[in-house]
């Protein structure tokens, strides 16, 4: 069973961390640039849930883990 929610400021990081394992399952496999992009993105996200302009909902599981999201 699962539940929808809206993503808050408190998901950035999770969200963050999704979109990071995204680049990695697409074969985007440079550590380094991996950290950068997802370090200048973290703060980006933030702001963006912040004003309102980033709408997110996260699949949450029975045990309250993030099974899946999405972002606009």
């Amino acid at each position: 069973m699962y539940s929808i929610r809206s993503a808050t400021l408190d998901d950035a990081g999770t969200i963050a961390g999704h979109r990071h394992r995204m680049f990695l399952d697409i074969g985007k496999h440079d550590p380094q640039k991996l950290a950068v992009m997802t370090n200048a993105y973290r703060p980006w996200l933030e702001s963006k849930i912040a004003a309102g302009e980033y709408l997110g909902w996260l699949a949450m599981a029975a045990d309250g883990s993030v099974a899946a999201g999405l972002g606009l």
